[in-house]
């Protein structure tokens, strides 16, 4: 177990960033037992010790150097907005790596300095052939990961710049299919409606597809993370590391590993 996955899996429980309880469901209508949160990083020292662990595993991954050295760092808005700015700041406070940080807007800014073009990058940090590492905090469908390939390729056809990607880097990997639904599922909703459509079409028991694995091989983007869920609550588990349960902080017990490991074994993916 890496040094920056120790640390995460101990971070996460002290600060809530994982808790379990027994009536979470995710964003795709599925119950979960467990939840992964990174915006209780919402203070300059939290949000500081979550950069450094991707600084981190950015240098044990060789992504500060050599053929995998990195330019720019984008962390799509919101949540890895501020993710990508602290992993720039501890890279160069840690490792004495300056790199550039880049994010997105919801809407494109048509005012300012962006009169008369649509500008949908906050810090204008590309260049021509920038080695582009995406950051977010935890990846379940990669549809938000999508979005974010798309919109550096609306760059590269509106400027004629090459920007290669060279990797995602997730904090935690959920190491889940995707959910399944009886019928399509319909466009033109508001976020709530989607909700609750999902909740009440989702197919459970039902297994999708892996999600990261789909994703490189449809973009031919390597997919990183600090560690997998499995890694994390299995190191809190053995070493009674206390973590939020059902509101109060506790070890993990057996019936509550057993749970996970049941929801694991019906949704789970194994990583290599």
């Amino acid at each position: 177990m890496s040094v920056s996955l120790e640390t995460l899996a101990r971070t996460l429980a002290d600060r809530k960033g994982l808790y379990f309880a027994s009536d979470l469901f995710l964003k795709d209508g599925r119950p979960t037992p467990f939840f992964v949160n990174t915006g209780v990083f919402k203070t300059g020292a939290s949000i500081a010790e979550l950069g450094r662990l991707y600084a981190q595993r950015m240098v044990e991954l060789s992504l500060n150097r050599g053929d995998q050295r990195v330019d720019v760092i984008f962390g799509p808005s919101y949540k890895a907005s501020a993710i990508a700015q602290a992993t720039a700041m501890m890279l160069e406070q840690d490792y004495s790596v300056d790199l550039r940080f880049e994010y997105d807007r919801k809407e494109a800014k048509v005012h300012g300095d962006a009169s008369g073009k649509e500008k949908m990058f906050v810090m204008d940090a590309f260049f021509n052939y920038a080695r582009i590492l995406i950051v977010d905090d935890v990846a379940s469908t990669a549809e938000t990961k999508y979005e974010a390939v798309k919109k550096i390729q609306a760059v590269e056809k509106r400027t004629g710049k090459r920007l290669p990607i060279i990797g995602l880097l997730i904090g935690v990997d959920r190491e889940q299919t995707t959910a399944v639904y009886d019928r399509e599922v319909p466009t033109g909703l508001s976020d709530k409606a989607l909700a609750e459509w999902k909740r009440a079409h989702v197919v459970l028991d039902a297994r999708g597809e892996d999600a990261l694995s789909a994703f490189t091989l449809k973009t031919g983007i390597p997919v990183y993370s600090i560690g997998g869920i499995r890694a994390i609550v299995d190191w809190l588990h053995k070493q009674n590391h206390p973590v939020f349960i059902d509101g109060r902080r506790q070890p993990i017990n057996w019936e509550r590993m057993g749970q996970f490991n049941q929801y694991m074994a019906k949704y789970g993916v194994e990583r290599k």
